[in-house]
C-alpha cells in the first residue's frame, strides 16, 4: 500500500543509558507480555495479550463499524506499553478498510519498554503495524497514507494536555491497575480524558474497580458493563449517555455504594503515588456508608443460599 513505512518526527533522548530488561512472560494465547518491576504487574492478563486487545478494546469501541463506514477514527491509547493496543487497532482498521483515516495519540512514561519490545519484535502478529511503528520510540511521529500517529513520551497527566479537546471518538484506557498506578485512575485524570473526547466518544477499560468506576462517574461518564476477559470481573465501557450499553448488575451497582468506591483524587494532576493513596485512605476512614467487606460477605451469602 503506498505511503506505508514513511516516518517523520522528533528524536528522543533516553533518560538513562542502559536498557532495563523487562521480564518476558507467555500468555495463554501464545503472545508475549512483560512484567514491570516498578509496578509489580504484567502489561497484559494471563488470558492472552492478542485476544485481550480485540475483545477488550477494539470491539467495545466499535472501531470496525467506523472503518466499514469509512468514518475517521480518532483514537487515544492512554498507555503505549509494548504497543499491542495501537498495533492491533491499526491492523484491524486498515485490514477492514485500507483507506480509512486513523489517527492515534498514545502516551508512555518509559520509552525503554518500547525499545525492548521493538528489539524483540513483539508486534510481529500485526505485520503492517509492525512496519509502521518500527522506528518508535526514537521517532515519535508516524505518517502514512491512512495513518497519523503521535507518541507522547512522559507523564500522561501532563502530556494529555497536548491532545486536542473534543477530538477522540475512541479511548483505550489501559494503565496498570488502580492499586499499582492510581495516578491514572483519578477523578481528575478521567476529567482530562473526557475533555479530549467528542460527545459520541466511547472509552473502554479492563478494570471493574469500584474506585475507578466511581471516578468515571464523577468525571461525567455513563457506565456499562463489558465482557469478562481473563479476569474474575467484567470490564467497563463508558460514554456520555449516547449509546445503550449492558447495565451494571445489581451487585456491581451496590459495590459503588461502599467504601471501595471512594475514588482516587489528584487535584492538580501532580501528586505522587503515595500522596494519592494516603488521601484516599483518609477519605475512606471518614466514609459513612457500608464497607466493602460487608458487601462482599452479603453477596457471598446470597450465592450460598439455594
Amino acid at each position: 500500500m503506498p505511503g506505508y513505512g514513511c516516518y517523520v518526527g522528533i528524536q528522543y533522548r533516553f533518560p538513562r543509558d542502559s536498557l532495563v530488561q523487562f521480564v518476558r512472560q507467555s500468555t495463554e494465547d501464545g503472545s508475549i507480555t512483560y512484567f514491570s518491576p516498578e509496578f509489580e504487574e504484567t502489561f497484559h492478563s494471563e488470558y492472552g495479550a492478542v485476544q485481550e486487545v480485540q475483545e477488550q478494546f477494539i470491539e467495545p469501541c466499535g472501531l470496525l463499524d467506523l472503518a466499514r463506514r469509512g468514518e475517521s477514527i480518532r483514537l487515544i491509547n492512554s498507555c503505549y506499553g509494548l504497543g499491542y493496543n495501537s498495533a492491533a487497532a491499526i491492523e484491524a482498521v486498515l485490514t477492514t478498510n485500507p483507506t480509512c483515516p486513523i489517527e492515534i495519540y498514545t502516551m508512555e512514561l518509559d520509552p525503554l519498554v518500547i525499545q525492548q519490545a521493538s528489539q524483540e519484535h513483539v508486534l510481529s502478529p500485526w505485520p503492517l503495524a509492525h512496519r509502521l511503528l518500527g522506528s518508535l520510540p526514537k521517532t515519535t511521529e508516524v505518517q502514512s497514507e491512512s495513518l497519523t500517529f503521535h507518541l507522547l513520551l512522559g507523564d500522561a497527566r501532563q502530556r494529555i494536555a497536548d491532545i486536542p479537546k473534543g477530538w477522540a471518538n475512541a479511548v483505550f484506557h489501559d494503565p496498570f491497575s488502580p492499586t499499582a498506578c492510581p495516578e491514572l485512575w483519578t477523578v481528575e485524570f478521567f476529567q482530562a480524558l473526557a475533555q479530549t473526547m467528542s460527545p459520541e466518544g466511547v472509552l473502554s477499560t479492563y478494570s471493574s474497580s469500584a474506585a475507578a468506576r466511581k471516578a468515571m462517574l464523577e468525571a461525567g461518564f455513563t457506565l456499562g458493563t463489558g465482557l469478562r476477559i481473563g479476569r474474575r470481573a467484567p470490564s467497563t465501557i463508558a460514554d456520555f449517555g449516547v449509546r445503550t450499553f449492558p447495565e451494571l448488575g445489581v451487585q456491581e451497582q451496590e459495590h459503588l455504594l461502599t467504601s471501595a468506591a471512594v475514588p482516587y483524587c489528584d487535584p492538580d494532576l501532580n501528586w505522587n503515588r503515595a500522596q494519592i493513596k494516603e488521601d484516599r485512605k483518609r477519605r475512606q476512614a471518614e466514609f459513612q456508608g457500608p464497607s466493602s467487606n460487608q458487601w462482599r460477605k452479603r453477596w457471598l451469602k446470597n450465592r450460598l443460599v439455594p
